[in-house]
């Protein structure tokens, strides 16, 4: 018999974790979070990888709003950003003391933030009566989802891999999904632009029911494609080389964004552990084109550190050890129907941006701050169309109004109000993100003097400068 939950999250990598942990405050929900890859320190979930991500302050305050310790995972304040561009005069200070902040976002690892976020979904209902119940089926992929007009059917199967092991005795870490494509078939023609896959169930797979699925599964989600969700493709023909670096003198919590002949360089402070006082461990992303990035990765240590001190400068002093170099390709990927029947696309499965900016996870945490807003705003007004509660047990009805079917949250109206919530800022960072990359891989005098020119006067107008720094700290 099937399982009936209110949401099910495709994915439970940072941005499907996030996702639960941000609708596990909607204490009525039932969540269910169907994932390959089961994510612990001894198996690393593929999107727990040693790559960090700066969060915006905003995002850090949405992070907290959803009770989760955001502060408690290790890693760096970012407390001033300098923006410049090589041998040109154009240059950013921006500070978080002129901005009235304590710091303008913090530098984490994803493994460390993911490994956090999945053990608070994973502990979300224990004992927290406020708290929604989130079961995280691992491991476990969709197979075949079927929408109708009042619900959706999800089957999922268990990975292969998985067959031969010994299950999991934990009903709520059971098992969950892998990334790969059923044999789907949309009807375009259904009515109502209702989609229907072929529905396939194999030896150890299980049925659920929702009123929403959230897509969460990164920027090649199978799910997303296949319910035929467009996903249009722009390659910068750029790779990012990234490493971590110690170097001479301390970073004092400065990120660096240096722009440079061979593409731009970003220089991000890092903590390497709690008792970390040093303050010389910066992670950096050097940005360029795919033909340089190989002969990067190629470069002898010594004559690596030896180039990138060369373009970043000497403001740090030298800098003297890095860890093994990795790349991969920077694309712009986006899904103009990031919300369809029953279906919400989150994070990078909407949109996957070029990094120049930073902007990319943080997009993703206003998706889900903006659908918790929805979501809660759906229930209270569907909740104040009923009876004043009288008693205890008025109470508890009305938290099981959801799971009755009362209360549709996967409707039109919440679809279409994600829909709009969402468009303009995606809509704005997308463009501003592809104008920099733009702007600032082109070496051509004009653009050079323009771009100095703007720097410039950017760091002279204090006006503009406060714009950039909402900016920078994802206000919107």
């Amino acid at each position: 018999m099937p399982k009936v939950y209110d949401v099910i999250i495709a994915g439970g990598g940072v941005a499907g974790c996030a996702a639960a942990a941000a609708l596990s405050n909607i204490a009525s929900l039932n969540i269910a979070v169907v994932e390959l890859c089961p994510p612990t320190k001894t198996n690393v979930h593929p999107s727990f990888d040693s790559r960090v991500i700066a969060l915006a302050n905003a995002s850090l305050s949405h992070l907290r709003s959803w009770d989760f310790d955001i502060d408690a995972v290790n890693g760096a304040p970012i407390e001033r950003i300098h923006v410049s561009d090589r041998k040109h005069i154009g240059q950013v200070v921006l500070d978080a003391q002129s901005a009235n902040v304590a710091q303008l976002g913090k530098v984490v690892r994803l493994e460390d933030l993911g490994l956090a976020l999945y053990k608070t979904i994973t502990s979300a209902s224990d004992g927290l009566e406020q708290k929604a119940k989130v079961d995280y089926f691992t491991p476990e992929y969709i197979a075949s989802v079927t929408r109708s007009a009042s619900e959706l059917t999800v089957v999922t199967q268990k990975a292969k891999e998985a067959e031969d092991s010994t299950e999991d005795s934990n009903a709520t870490l059971a098992n969950a999904q892998v990334n790969t494509q059923a044999d789907a078939q949309v009807d375009k023609a259904a009515q109502a632009q209702l989609t229907k896959t072929k529905r396939t169930q194999d030896k150890g797979g299980r049925t659920l029911k929702a009123k929403l699925l959230i897509i969460a599964e990164g920027a090649d989600s199978k799910t997303r494609n296949m319910l035929g969700i467009r996903s249009l493709q722009d390659d910068y023909e750029q790779h990012a080389v990234i490493t971590n670096v110690t170097t001479q003198l301390p970073h004092n919590n400065c990120a660096f964004e240096r722009f440079t002949k061979y593409g731009p360089l970003a220089f991000l402070p890092m903590a390497s552990d709690e008792q970390d006082t040093s303050k010389t461990l910066m992670s950096v992303v050097w940005t360029t084109s795919s033909h340089h990035a190989q002969a990067i990765l190629d470069l002898p240590e010594k004559a690596f550190l030896y180039k990138l001190g060369g373009l970043f400068g000497s403001r740090l002093g030298r800098i003297e050890s890095a860890s093994p170099r990795a790349s991969y390709p920077l694309l712009l990927k986006q899904s103009p129907e990031f919300s369809s029947h029953r279906v919400i696309c989150i994070g990078n499965a909407a949109q996957s941006l070029h990094p120049i900016a930073g902007q990319g996870f943080n997009l993703g945490v206003r998706d889900i701050q903006d659908l918790l807003l929805i979501l809660q705003k759906t229930l209270a007004e569907t909740n104040e169309l009923q009876p004043a509660l009288k008693n205890a047990q008025d109470l508890s009805n009305a938290a099981q109004t959801a799971n009755s079917g009362a209360i549709d949250i996967g409707s039109f109206a919440v679809t279409q109000a994600y829909k709009h919530a969402r468009s303009k800022d995606k809509q704005a960072v997308i463009g501003a993100t592809d104008l920099l990359v733009r702007g600032f891989s082109n070496h051509d005098l004009p653009f050079v003097l323009a771009r100095n020119k703007a720097l410039i006067a950017m760091n002279a107008l204090p006006s503009a400068k406060r714009a950039f720094s909402h900016y920078a700290m994802g206000e919107r």
